[in-house]
């Protein structure tokens, strides 16, 4: 039986092999069911219809207990199977942005490099300028000594 109460056969060819191999029909009952049947095919006199319906309702409460402990087990199943799919959900998408996010990494090292380049260069042209200027200025010194001492 399912989560509805609902009655579920066996599934057709397990029915069609019991027929191949024992030429027979397959009946199936549940465990109450049975009992109620079977006294009434084998026409047995029951002295106590007591003991009988006691056994029927234990039967029934059997069962129903069974049905119970499996609907819980099977939801506590489902419970675990999302769980388990949520954690491998997340690890997916954390592993499918872990490239995405060292490529980010990447490319902020690479402007972070490009910018400390710039600055490099920067400083190199003020030296070079700086440098520039005073080798002019020596030049023009010189220059202006040589033509103070010529006159």
């Amino acid at each position: 039986m399912d989560s509805q109460a609902q009655k579920i056969s066996p599934r057709p060819e397990l029915i069609k092999e019991f027929y191949n191999e024992t030429g027979q029909l397959c009946w199936i009952y549940t465990s109450d069911r049975f009992l109620e049947t079977i006294k009434s095919v084998l026409e047995l006199e029951i002295t106590d219809k007591e003991a009988l319906e006691k056994a029927i309702r234990e039967i029934k409460e059997t069962e129903e207990l069974h049905k119970r402990e499996y609907l819980n087990l099977t939801e506590k199943l489902q419970e675990n199977l999302l769980l388990q799919h949520e954690r491998w959900k997340k690890a997916f998408e954390e592993n499918l942005m872990l490239p995405s996010k060292m490529l980010q990494d990447y490319y902020k090292l690479q402007e972070k490099l490009q910018r400390q380049q710039e600055e490099i260069r920067e400083h190199l042209k003020s030296f070079y300028t700086f440098s520039t200027l005073t080798k002019q200025k020596a030049t023009n010194d010189k220059d202006g000594e040589k033509e103070e001492e010529d006159r």
